[in-house]
Protein backbone atom coordinates (compact mmCIF):
# COMPACT_ATOMS: atom_id res chain seq x y z
CA UNK A 1 0.00 0.00 0.00
CA UNK A 2 1.22 3.52 -0.75
CA UNK A 3 1.31 6.11 1.26
CA UNK A 4 2.39 9.62 1.49
CA UNK A 5 2.99 10.41 5.04
CA UNK A 6 4.31 8.78 8.02
CA UNK A 7 3.14 9.67 11.66
CA UNK A 8 5.07 9.29 14.98
CA UNK A 9 2.73 9.11 17.95
CA UNK A 10 3.44 10.82 21.43
CA UNK A 11 5.23 8.31 23.71
CA UNK A 12 3.09 8.49 27.05
CA UNK A 13 5.00 5.82 28.48
CA UNK A 14 6.86 8.40 30.92
CA UNK A 15 3.39 10.48 31.45
CA UNK A 16 2.06 12.76 29.80
CA UNK A 17 5.41 15.02 28.46
CA UNK A 18 5.43 15.86 25.69
CA UNK A 19 7.91 13.45 23.80
CA UNK A 20 7.31 11.46 20.57
CA UNK A 21 7.74 7.54 19.90
CA UNK A 22 11.25 6.68 18.28
CA UNK A 23 10.06 3.75 16.64
CA UNK A 24 11.23 4.01 12.85
CA UNK A 25 7.65 4.38 10.55
CA UNK A 26 7.96 1.72 8.08
CA UNK A 27 6.73 4.10 5.23
CA UNK A 28 9.90 6.29 5.60
CA UNK A 29 12.38 2.93 4.75
CA UNK A 30 14.56 4.35 1.86
CA UNK A 31 13.97 7.41 2.28
CA UNK A 32 15.78 8.64 4.98
CA UNK A 33 17.82 6.57 7.35
CA UNK A 34 17.13 5.69 10.92
CA UNK A 35 20.17 7.38 12.74
CA UNK A 36 18.63 10.74 11.07
CA UNK A 37 15.09 10.66 11.71
CA UNK A 38 16.43 9.41 15.81
CA UNK A 39 18.39 12.60 15.91
CA UNK A 40 15.58 14.49 14.71
CA UNK A 41 13.18 12.94 16.91
CA UNK A 42 15.46 13.23 19.99
CA UNK A 43 15.90 16.66 19.41
CA UNK A 44 12.75 18.31 19.40
CA UNK A 45 12.51 15.17 22.81
CA UNK A 46 14.90 17.39 24.21
CA UNK A 47 13.18 20.64 23.21
CA UNK A 48 9.72 19.73 25.02
CA UNK A 49 11.54 18.91 28.22
CA UNK A 50 13.49 22.10 28.12
CA UNK A 51 10.01 23.53 27.79
CA UNK A 52 8.67 21.55 30.45
CA UNK A 53 11.14 21.63 32.89
CA UNK A 54 10.62 24.09 35.88
CA UNK A 55 13.40 26.86 37.10
CA UNK A 56 13.42 30.06 38.43
CA UNK A 57 12.60 32.02 35.58
CA UNK A 58 9.52 30.22 34.88
CA UNK A 59 8.59 30.06 38.38
CA UNK A 60 9.45 33.88 38.77
CA UNK A 61 7.36 34.92 35.25
CA UNK A 62 4.33 32.71 36.57
CA UNK A 63 4.34 34.82 39.98
CA UNK A 64 4.20 37.73 37.78
CA UNK A 65 1.61 36.88 36.06
CA UNK A 66 -0.56 36.45 38.53
CA UNK A 67 0.34 39.40 40.04
CA UNK A 68 -0.68 41.64 37.12
CA UNK A 69 -3.53 39.63 36.30
CA UNK A 70 -1.64 37.78 33.32
CA UNK A 71 -1.54 41.26 31.99
CA UNK A 72 2.47 40.87 32.07
CA UNK A 73 2.18 38.54 29.17
CA UNK A 74 1.08 40.92 26.72
CA UNK A 75 4.90 42.09 27.34
CA UNK A 76 6.54 38.99 27.76
CA UNK A 77 7.00 35.36 25.74
CA UNK A 78 6.73 32.61 28.26
CA UNK A 79 9.33 30.24 27.88
CA UNK A 80 6.86 27.52 26.98
CA UNK A 81 6.65 29.59 24.09
CA UNK A 82 9.91 30.00 23.24
CA UNK A 83 10.20 26.68 23.13
CA UNK A 84 7.63 25.95 20.42
CA UNK A 85 9.32 28.69 18.31
CA UNK A 86 12.09 26.65 18.94
CA UNK A 87 10.85 23.18 17.69
CA UNK A 88 9.15 25.13 14.47
CA UNK A 89 12.51 27.14 13.62
CA UNK A 90 14.29 23.26 14.22
CA UNK A 91 11.31 22.18 11.84
CA UNK A 92 12.35 24.47 9.04
CA UNK A 93 16.13 23.97 9.25
CA UNK A 94 15.77 20.17 9.39
CA UNK A 95 13.01 20.46 6.05
CA UNK A 96 15.37 23.12 4.63
CA UNK A 97 18.62 20.82 4.91
CA UNK A 98 18.14 17.36 5.12
CA UNK A 99 14.15 16.36 4.26
CA UNK A 100 13.34 18.68 1.35
CA UNK A 101 16.16 17.12 -0.65
CA UNK A 102 15.03 13.68 0.56
CA UNK A 103 11.19 14.05 -1.05
CA UNK A 104 9.76 14.58 2.64
CA UNK A 105 8.63 17.18 4.82
CA UNK A 106 8.06 17.34 8.45
CA UNK A 107 4.71 18.87 10.07
CA UNK A 108 5.51 21.01 12.94
CA UNK A 109 3.39 18.59 15.97
CA UNK A 110 1.87 22.17 17.23
CA UNK A 111 -0.42 21.75 14.11
CA UNK A 112 -1.56 18.73 14.87
CA UNK A 113 -2.16 19.58 18.48
CA UNK A 114 1.28 17.93 19.86
CA UNK A 115 -0.31 14.57 19.13
CA UNK A 116 1.45 13.54 16.09
CA UNK A 117 4.63 14.34 14.13
CA UNK A 118 4.12 13.57 10.71
CA UNK A 119 6.41 13.11 7.71
CA UNK A 120 4.75 14.06 4.42
CA UNK A 121 6.21 12.42 0.96
CA UNK A 122 6.76 15.54 -1.40
CA UNK A 123 4.46 14.95 -4.28
CA UNK A 124 6.88 16.48 -7.08
CA UNK A 125 6.34 16.63 -11.03
CA UNK A 126 8.65 13.36 -11.90
CA UNK A 127 6.30 11.19 -9.23
CA UNK A 128 2.76 12.57 -10.80
CA UNK A 129 4.48 11.64 -14.61
CA UNK A 130 5.23 8.67 -13.31
CA UNK A 131 2.42 7.57 -11.46
CA UNK A 132 0.24 8.88 -14.56
CA UNK A 133 2.42 6.59 -16.93
CA UNK A 134 1.78 3.18 -14.45
CA UNK A 135 -1.81 4.11 -14.18
CA UNK A 136 -2.24 4.29 -17.99
CA UNK A 137 0.11 1.39 -18.09
CA UNK A 138 -2.00 -0.53 -16.11
CA UNK A 139 -5.52 0.18 -17.59
CA UNK A 140 -4.13 -0.33 -20.95
CA UNK A 141 -2.73 -4.07 -20.10
CA UNK A 142 -6.72 -4.54 -18.35
CA UNK A 143 -8.35 -3.32 -21.80
CA UNK A 144 -6.20 -5.65 -24.01
CA UNK A 145 -6.74 -8.39 -21.68
CA UNK A 146 -10.57 -7.68 -21.87
CA UNK A 147 -10.06 -7.27 -25.95
CA UNK A 148 -8.00 -10.51 -26.13
CA UNK A 149 -10.60 -12.77 -24.00
CA UNK A 150 -13.55 -10.83 -25.96
CA UNK A 151 -11.96 -12.06 -29.16
CA UNK A 152 -11.33 -15.61 -28.18
CA UNK A 153 -14.34 -16.35 -26.88
CA UNK A 154 -15.80 -15.12 -30.25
Amino acid sequence: MLTNRAVVERDYSEGITCRFEKSFPVALRGKIDETTFLETINHINAIFAKAEALNFRAYLLGCLSCLTAYSSLLCFRTHYEKCLQDVANYIDEQNSSIYEARGLKIINPMEKGLRVVSFFLMFTFANHVLSSFLIFKFTFALYLKDVTSFTLAN
